[in-house]
């Protein structure tokens, strides 16, 4: 019998270990299309196409991420030309607006993230695969 330790099987391995494999798959096939994205500028984006214009600080509270991570992937997908910063209502922020070039990738984007989570639950129970969604948005 191949038995786990006890650390392994704590929920909070668990869902590491499930985010990075997620994770790992999309990234994978975001460049199997020619797309230079990641799952973390993947949520920063999503966040964007249901809302945007939205400041760093709403964008790191929604992704739950500090302000300096934030800004460097606003960086980052700034240089590829997703987004652009705005002057904002406060001289002291901005807005970051999404591009037409993000605009341009928007459903393939949601097509791949599609993909990878048909890939990755693929022979899980449906019933099964709702109710461990269910569990999870109630701890989140």
């Amino acid at each position: 019998m191949n038995a786990q330790p006890a650390s392994e099987r704590t929920l909070g391995h668990l869902a590491g270990l499930v985010a990075h494999a997620l994770a790992w798959q999309l990234r994978r096939n975001f460049e199997a299309e020619g797309l230079d994205i990641t799952h973390a500028q993947l949520g920063l984006l999503s966040d964007l196409f249901l809302e945007d214009g939205l400041t760093q600080q709403q964008l790191a509270s929604k992704v739950w991420k500090d302000k300096a991570a934030v800004k460097r992937m606003v960086d980052l997908l700034e240089e590829k030309g997703y987004v652009e910063r705005r002057e904002g209502d406060d001289p002291r922020s901005y807005r970051v607006c999404l591009t037409a070039k993000a605009r341009e990738i928007e459903n393939d984007l949601r097509r791949i993230s599609d993909t990878t989570m048909r890939q990755m639950t693929d022979g899980i129970d449906p019933d099964e695969l709702e109710t461990c969604i269910r569990v999870l948005s109630k701890i989140q």
